[in-house]
């Protein structure tokens, strides 16, 4: 079985500043790289998840602040360049494929990623009661 690695892998909180990243929407995204590393240079499945699970949409996950309260977001990921983006937070969706190409052989050679997610609530983001959080959940696999 192919060694699979998964370097980098943090979050950054989403804020008022935060700068739309794609023209695909106009709602202000929150962007971080990380690094996926395949020892025998094949392609690697990425299988996300949610740890408070899916908004009523079908589209989003849910973050939750501290009392309970929900707020939609829509995760997305995509190689680095920002090519072959997928919702993974829509129903279905859920496993984004690095391809062979895009991986790295070793982990010295991560750079600054070769993998990108990023966020988007999907309506506004409430004012105080936050902050709002999820975990979720990445398992990488020989793909």
């Amino acid at each position: 079985m192919a060694q699979v690695q998964i370097v980098g892998l943090s979050d950054r909180a989403l804020g008022p500043a935060a700068a739309p990243v794609s023209a695909k929407t106009a709602t202000a995204r929150q962007a971080d790289n990380f690094c996926i590393v395949s020892a025998d240079g094949k392609a690697v499945s990425l299988a996300f998840s949610s740890g408070n699970g899916a908004a009523s949409d079908g589209q989003s996950w849910l973050a939750k602040n501290t009392a309970g309260t929900g707020m939609a977001y829509q995760q997305f990921v995509a190689n680095s360049d920002g090519s072959a983006e997928l919702q993974v937070s829509r129903s279905g969706t859920a496993t984004f494929v690095l391809a062979a190409g895009r991986t790295v052989r070793d982990s010295s050679a991560c750079g600054s990623g070769n993998v990108t997610k990023s966020i988007a609530p999907t309506g506004s983001v409430p004012v105080g009661g936050g902050p709002y959080t999820d975990v979720v959940t990445v398992v990488a696999s020989p793909h």
